[in-house]
């Protein structure tokens, strides 16, 4: 087996450590897939907006972001 580089030590460090940084960044990604899926679902089944006034709720937003 090829002897892996003084540089590819200092940047990547250990296969063991870089197999594990990756299953936490899968299991972080999957865990956010799943509230985005619950989130999605709630507002499905929440039903359709009554008076709803797309324009006054697009302004309420832009002031709340200005007040950030």
């Amino acid at each position: 087996m090829k002897k892996k580089s003084t540089i590819h030590n200092k940047c990547f460090g250990d296969d063991g450590k870089v197999n594990g940084e990756v299953l936490q960044s899968s299991e972080a990604n999957e865990r956010l897939l799943a509230e985005l899926k619950a989130a999605i679902r709630a507002g499905l089944d929440s039903g359709v907006a009554e008076m709803f006034d797309p324009i006054q709720h697009l302004e309420v937003l832009k002031v709340a972001r200005r007040s950030r």
